[in-house]
């Protein structure tokens, strides 16, 4: 996948993406345990994740519970970022994780 370096740079520029990227490098959350720990706005929190998500840094799953009810839930795919300079331009790569480690079976608990 390749990444356009403004919109990484203008992004991890975000105090809140920050902060909840961040967050989610500890392990997974909802957006609401996101809002509290980011003390940012649930709208906020949706925002910041969805443009998380497509700069790859983050993924989100579905969890649902016995009545079916569902919540997002996010997690850190960032590993590692690394930027180059070179003839006047910038060379950004990420190195993610995949998500499918980080969690764990909700109907096997």
């Amino acid at each position: 996948m390749s990444y356009d370096p403004t919109d990484v740079f203008a992004l991890l520029d975000d105090e809140h993406a920050r902060s909840i990227l961040a967050a989610v490098s500890e392990g997974p959350m909802t957006a609401k345990e996101l809002s509290e720990r980011c003390d940012s706005s649930l709208s906020t929190v949706y925002r910041r994740t969805e443009k998380l998500e497509r700069c790859d840094l983050i993924e989100t799953r579905r969890e649902y519970d016995e009545q079916g009810d569902h919540r997002r839930i996010f997690t850190a795919r960032l590993q590692r970022l690394s930027i180059e300079l070179d003839d006047g331009s910038y060379d950004l790569t990420l190195s993610t994780r995949t998500g499918s480690r980080e969690f764990t079976d909700p109907w096997n608990d």
